[in-house]
């Protein structure tokens, strides 16, 4: 069932889903089974296995539906993965905010599985991840019941990370959360994590995502999902300085680089929108209501289902249950 924040987005969706069918038709794969761990190389000779895609839009106006749209197409993967981390204003000066919250994702979706299959997850990491995984227990609980080699790992991880400058301990983070993303590449590939609310992202979580998609060591299957809102980004600011860096090394590192615009929806879609959310196929019936919603939010897809829910909260759209129809008075809406 298509979203209806997802409406008029059709070649949006059509571009979002060819990268991640370029992302799956290519590069190394990791299989993980119920109590069983393995890695398989098969490389299908291509340089590029990581995909970044960017969605810009207004606020309301689809990404976080459109970055789901292939969730359907990731979960039909044996070992596919698709998480989401999501930044806030709030959080916006603590380093790592978003990116640890889609790692913590992560760990949770292992611990549901069976006790074998956490353990030989578990091991995998604590393999690749050494004394790395001390550095980001604070920032992920979670690995603490995941790794179980974590006894005297808080002690341990407060004195690594005390020490040195301060440029040397984040670079210890990015090289703990690269790591991370290898280990859980081996096992789960392709992974889509999807990072919501770039627009207040911290530097060092940026310098995470180049970081994790021009690793060239990591031969598994990776995409990134980025949403910012474009009304609150510009040029010179610290995500644009990022982007433009990012498209500059997508050539040395092997890794593809999408910009995906989000625009407001046209009348029509407005239309459909309301169509489906009232189960009405005659287009005539509902344009009026159309014209005005979308006078009303511009278009916005989220402010048209909340404009509609509030009409419906008000009494002013009404489901007629003698007549099995949701009816409604122009002259009182307007």
């Amino acid at each position: 069932m298509t979203s209806l924040e997802l409406f008029g987005r059709e070649k949006e969706v059509s571009t979002l889903k060819s990268c991640f069918d370029r992302l799956v038709n290519t590069g190394s794969e990791g299989i993980v089974t119920d109590g069983n761990v393995t890695t398989e190389e098969c490389f299908l000779k291509s340089e590029i296995d990581k995909e970044l895609v960017l969605l810009a839009g207004h606020s309301g106006s689809g990404k976080s539906a459109l970055s789901r749209s292939v969730i359907k197409d990731v979960n039909s993967l044996d070992n596919g993965l698709h998480v989401e981390g999501k930044f806030d204003l709030i959080t916006s000066n603590e380093p790592y905010s978003g990116v640890a919250k889609a790692f913590s994702t992560i760990c949770q979706k292992l611990l549901s599985h069976s006790e074998e299959s956490v353990a030989a997850v578990g091991k995998v990491l604590s393999q690749e991840l050494e004394d790395e995984v001390c550095n980001l227990v604070p920032l992920i609980p979670e690995l603490k019941t995941i790794i179980r080699a974590y006894r005297g790992c808080e002690r341990k991880a407060t004195n690594t990370m005390a020490q040195g400058s301060l440029e040397s301990r984040q670079r210890r983070w990015k090289y703990a959360f690269r790591l991370l993303t290898r280990a859980l590449n081996s096992v789960f590939s392709p992974i889509v994590l999807v990072l919501d609310d770039l627009q207040w992202a911290d530097v060092s979580s940026l310098e995470v995502i180049d970081y994790l998609v021009s690793d060239m060591q990591n031969p598994n299957r990776l995409m990134i999902i980025g949403c910012y809102r474009s009304e609150e980004v510009e040029d010179g600011d610290t995500l644009s300085r990022s982007v433009e860096t990012l498209k500059e090394r997508q050539r040395k590192y092997g890794f593809n680089l999408t910009e995906i615009k989000v625009f407001s929806c046209q009348l029509d879609d407005v239309n459909k929108i309301i169509m489906a959310k009232l189960s009405i196929e005659d287009e005539k019936e509902t344009l009026e209501l159309a014209k005005l919603c979308y006078k009303r939010t511009l278009g916005n897809a989220f402010f048209v289902l909340q404009f509609t829910s509030m009409l419906e909260k008000e009494g002013l759209l009404e489901f007629d249950k003698i007549k099995s129809k949701w009816t409604w008075d122009m002259n009182k809406i307007k």
